[in-house]
């Protein structure tokens, strides 16, 4: 996820030990070749390092910024369930205005025997469609206070993501279509976001 702004090359884990804690720790490197051409005007060290311990605990806290409450609760989105149940109302409110015109012929004076079937038909058409609106899952969106408490129960992506696993997170930053590029000049780095997402969902999820 981590580009080296110089180059624009992805820069490349590396595993650096250190002898005298008996430890060690995460580089990030982007090591130019002899041969690799660069844009023009471009200066690029033989060698970019950046340690991720540098990194982690800043973005962790910015993408925390991301998901208070009240940044979730104005980007919340219909989904493709409310098209569902928007489709469902009309067909019924199209029944609705059959049945109201058979009623008004009837009450005119037309044939009561010739319209029988067609009402019958007309409101078990209307029963089937109030059965199938009754059958989705009741969906509305949320208040900031509502989010609060759940951001609250769930603990906060920051903490989640302070004490999680480098498959855990790494899944986390794929789904915020997460990229980061490093300027070494500046010793600064950039991120971007896209639109977060749910794995293993329709349409990329959630």
């Amino acid at each position: 996820l981590l580009f080296c702004s110089l180059c624009g090359r992805r820069m490349e884990g590396a595993w650096r030990a250190n002898r005298a804690l008996g430890s060690g720790r995460v580089l990030y490197r982007c090591v130019v070749k002899q041969n690799r051409a660069l844009a023009e005007g471009r200066m690029h060290p033989s060698s970019v390092y950046v340690r991720e311990d540098a990194i982690l605990p800043r973005l962790d806290e910015w993408i925390e910024s991301l998901t208070t409450a009240e940044a979730l609760e104005g980007d919340q989105h219909p989904s493709s369930h409310n098209a569902a149940v928007d489709g469902l109302k009309l067909q019924v409110a199209g029944v609705d205005r059959k049945i109201t015109a058979l009623v008004a012929a009837i009450e005119s004076g037309a044939e009561l025997s010739q319209l029988t079937d067609q009402l019958k038909r007309r409101a078990k058409e209307r029963d089937g469609l109030k059965a199938q609106l009754q059958a989705l899952p009741h969906e509305r969106p949320m208040s900031t206070d509502e989010l609060s408490e759940a951001i609250a129960h769930l603990g906060g992506i920051g903490r989640l993501l302070s004490s999680a696993d480098p498959v855990t997170r790494h899944q986390v930053y794929e789904s915020l279509d997460l990229r980061l590029e490093y300027d070494p000049a500046g010793q600064r780095i950039s991120a971007t976001a896209g639109q977060a997402c749910v794995f293993n969902r329709v349409r990329r999820g959630t």
